[in-house]
C-alpha cells in the first residue's frame, strides 16, 4: 500500500524549534497552529493539516484552521461531533487517543455518509489525528495530517505529528492563560479586588504559566540538543529561552505587585536593555514606522528590575505605535540628565501628540484619548518608574507629538559582571536511579521523564499525592521525589512529610514557581530536601535529582565510616 505522505519530511526537531520562537514571542494559537499547518504541508506535498477546537459544553469540535482548506470546506467541519466513529478527529477527541486512519473509503470511522462526502470532495484519502492537551491534560481540540494517498504514517510522521499536537496545546494554554490574565488585572483595576484576593489569583495564574514555560525551556533545550551545532535555527531558539527566564520574572512580579512586594532591583545597563528591548520592537513594529535609537554615553547602570525596565519601554512604545495609524518615527535616547544627575531614558513618537487639558490627566487611571482604550498603560507606567524609584514625565516642549522622560538613579558599575551560564551539550547525570515525578500536569510530567529518562535515569509518574503513595508502596527502589509544591487534595508538603514517615530516606525536590518558598524537611540524617524552580531547564532539572542522588552517596559514605 502506498503511504499517504511523501519526501523531504520537515522534522519534529525543525518543526519545534521555528513553533517555539513563534510561542515565546507571545503568537497567538491561531497565529501558531496556522504556521504548524504551513510548515507541514510545504514539506509533505498531497496533505491537508487541520486544527479542530473542542466545545467543552457541548460536545462538538470547530473553529477549523486549515489553511489549505476552502471557506466551504472548513464550514463544513463546525459541529464535528466528539464520538466514536466520527471520522478520524472527532474519535481522536472521544477516546483522547491518536487515530490513525489509512484509507477513510475502508475504515470503519470513516463510513458516514457526510464523512464519506467530506472525504471525496476534499481528496482524503488517509487522516491521522491526535488530540491536544492543556496543561493539566484536559483535551483542547485535535490535530490532523490528512493524504491524497491512503497508507500508514512512518516513524517520522508521528513524530512530526506528536510534535504539532503538543505545540498546538502549549500555543492554546498560552492564549487563554494570557486573556485570562488581562480580564483579572482589569477587573481588579475597575471593581477594586482586596489584596488577598489579588494574591491568591496572582498565584493561580503564575502556577499554571510557570508550568507552560517549563514545558517550553525544557523542548527549546532539548531541541538545541538534538539539532547540529551550526543549524540556521539555533539562535532563535536561544532567544527563545531568553524568553522564557524574561516570562519566569513576568510572573514573579505579579506576584509582588499583588502581594505588595517592593520590585527585586539589580545594578542593570540600561543601554545594553534598550538595544535588546528595541530589536524586539523592530521586529513587531508597523512597516511605515521607522524605528531610531541613540545612546549619547557609553553605559549607564541603574538600580532596577529588568522586567519591569522591559515592560515600562515596550508599554510606552505600544501607545506610540497607536498614535501613529499612518506612520511616523519612534525615537529612543539614552543620556545622562546632568541637571539631576540621573539616567534619561526619553521616548518620543511624530504622532498626534496631546493637547493641554490631555496632558493634567495622561497620568490618571482610567484616563485615555482612545475610543477603545482602558486607560491604564501610562497609569501602570507611573507605577513602575515609582517603585524603581525614578520618575515618569511629559515633555511639554516637543512639538513633533508626544514624548516621555523616564529619569532613574544612576548607580556604580558592579566590580564584576556574571555573564549568563553557558551549557555544555551533555545531559547526561552522573549517579542514576529511579525517579518520582509528581505533578498535576501530564504535559510537564512527560516532558521532565523524556529529560530523565536521557540522562539515564528511570522516571516514574504520579498525578496526585495518593497516586505518589501508591507508588512508594509498591516500589521501594524509588531514592528521590521530584513533586510540585501545589498538588490538587494534598499539598507537595503534606505528602513529602506521609512519604518520609513510611520512607525515612527518601530525598525529596520541590518544585514550586516561588523562587523562595523557604521550605524544608531536613531531618539530619540524610533525608534532605531539594528545591527546583519552576521554569527549569534540563540542566536544571538534572542537576536538581543529581543533587539528591548524591545526597544518598554522602549518607552512605558516611554509614560506611
Amino acid at each position: 500500500m502506498a503511504r499517504a505522505l511523501s519526501t523531504a519530511p520537515l522534522t519534529g526537531g525543525a518543526l519545534q524549534a521555528t513553533i517555539l520562537e513563534l510561542i515565546a514571542t507571545g503568537s497567538s494559537a491561531d497565529q501558531v497552529l496556522r504556521q504548524t499547518c504551513t510548515l507541514i504541508e510545504q514539506s509533505r506535498p498531497d496533505t491537508i493539516c487541520c486544527a479542530l477546537f473542542l466545545d467543552p459544553s457541548s460536545g462538538l469540535l470547530g473553529d477549523a484552521v486549515a489553511p489549505s482548506l476552502s471557506h466551504a470546506a472548513r464550514t463544513a467541519l463546525e459541529g464535528l461531533p466528539c464520538a466514536p466513529d466520527t471520522g478520524s478527529c472527532g474519535t481522536a477527541a472521544y477516546t483522547d487517543t491518536a487515530v490513525l486512519v489509512s484509507d477513510t473509503r475502508t475504515d470503519r470511522r470513516w463510513q458516514k455518509d457526510f464523512l464519506q462526502s467530506f472525504a471525496v470532495r476534499n481528496d482524503i484519502r488517509s487522516c491521522w489525528s491526535i488530540p491536544f492537551r492543556d496543561v493539566h491534560g484536559t483535551v483542547l481540540g485535535t490535530f490532523a495530517i490528512s493524504g491524497t494517498r491512503p497508507g500508514p504514517p512512518d516513524e517520522d510522521d508521528l513524530h512530526v505529528l506528536r510534535t504539532a499536537s503538543h505545540l498546538a496545546g502549549i500555543a492554546v494554554q498560552q492564549t487563554r492563560t494570557a486573556a485570562h490574565l488581562q480580564e483579572v488585572k482589569e477587573a481588579a483595576l475597575k471593581h477594586g479586588c482586596h489584596r488577598d484576593d489579588m494574591s491568591h489569583i496572582a498565584a493561580a495564574i503564575a502556577h499554571d504559566f510557570n508550568h507552560l514555560l517549563s514545558i517550553i525551556k525544557a523542548l527549546t533545550r532539548l531541541a538545541l540538543d538534538e539539532l547540529p551545532a551550526d543549524a540556521p535555527g539555533n539562535p532563535d531558539l536561544q532567544r527563545v529561552l531568553q524568553a522564557t527566564d524574561s516570562a519566569s520574572d513576568l510572573t514573579q512580579q505579579l506576584r509582588s505587585l499583588a502581594q505588595g512586594e517592593a520590585l527585586e532591583r539589580e545594578p542593570i545597563e540600561l543601554c545594553t536593555v534598550l538595544r535588546e528591548t528595541t530589536e524586539l520592537i523592530d521586529r513587531t513594529m508597523l512597516e511605515n514606522i521607522e524605528l531610531s535609537v541613540e545612546i549619547r554615553v557609553p553605559e549607564v547602570w541603574v538600580m532596577a528590575s529588568r522586567i519591569a525596565l522591559e515592560q515600562l519601554i515596550l508599554n510606552l512604545a505600544v501607545n506610540a505605535r497607536e498614535a501613529m495609524p499612518t506612520g511616523g518615527r519612534l525615537d529612543f535616547l539614552v543620556d545622562i540628565d546632568e541637571a539631576t544627575g540621573t539616567a534619561l531614558l526619553k521616548i518620543s513618537d511624530t504622532g498626534t501628540g496631546l493637547d493641554a487639558d490631555a496632558q493634567d490627566h495622561i497620568f490618571d487611571p482610567y484616563f485615555t484619548t482612545k475610543s477603545e482604550g482602558t486607560g491604564l498603560g501610562l497609569a501602570t507606567c507611573t507605577a513602575i518608574a515609582t517603585r524603581l524609584r525614578g520618575t515618569l514625565t511629559y515633555d511639554e516642549t516637543y512639538e513633533l507629538g508626544a514624548s516621555f522622560d523616564v529619569r532613574l538613579p544612576t548607580h556604580s558599575r558592579p566590580l564584576r559582571e556574571v555573564g549568563p551560564e553557558v551549557p555544555s551539550p551533555s545531559t547526561c547525570a552522573a549517579r542514576v536511579g529511579r525517579v518520582l515525578i509528581v505533578d498535576d500536569a501530564p504535559t510537564l510530567r512527560s516532558v521532565a521523564s523524556r529529560v530523565l529518562r536521557r540522562a539515564g535515569h528511570t522516571p516514574l509518574e504520579a498525578g496526585s499525592a495518593a497516586d505518589a503513595l501508591a507508588i512508594l508502596e509498591s516500589d521501594p527502589g524509588v531514592n528521590v521525589m521530584l513533586t510540585d509544591l501545589q498538588l490538587p487534595a494534598r499539598s507537595g508538603l503534606a505528602l513529602a512529610m506521609m512519604a518520609r514517615n513510611r520512607h525515612p530516606h527518601l530525598q525529596v525536590v520541590f518544585m514550586s514557581g516561588h523562587r523562595h518558598p523557604g521550605i524544608g524537611l531536613d531531618d539530619g540524617q540524610g533525608a534532605t530536601t531539594h528545591f527546583l524552580a519552576k521554569p527549569f531547564s534540563p540542566r536544571e532539572l538534572i542537576q536538581a535529582v543529581s543533587t539528591a542522588f548524591k545526597a544518598i552517596d554522602e549518607k552512605h559514605r558516611a554509614t560506611e565510616t
